[in-house]
């Protein structure tokens, strides 16, 4: 079944979106392992957020689950430590 929603096509729903959302948060979300650990290489390294060089498996994990790490979550989660 496809939903719209204010207009919008969010796409086909089904039983199993929530265990793919719980990975996602997980994985990819501003908390996620994938972005942690690549803030921790990054500082490790002494480079710059955006330096592909650094761990760029773990930048593309990022991109499969349609997110990078911006400045942003790269100083969030750097003051978090």
């Amino acid at each position: 079944m496809y939903r719209l929603v204010f207009g919008i096509f969010i796409g086909r729903r089904t039983a199993d979106d929530g265990r793919q959302i719980d990975r996602w948060k997980k994985t990819a979300s501003n908390n996620g392992r994938f972005k942690r650990w690549l803030v921790n290489q990054i500082i490790k390294k002494k480079g710059k957020y955006n330096d592909f060089d650094i761990s760029p498996a773990i930048r593309q994990t990022l991109r499969h689950w349609a997110t990078e790490l911006t400045l942003r979550d790269f100083n969030r989660i750097k003051k978090g430590k």
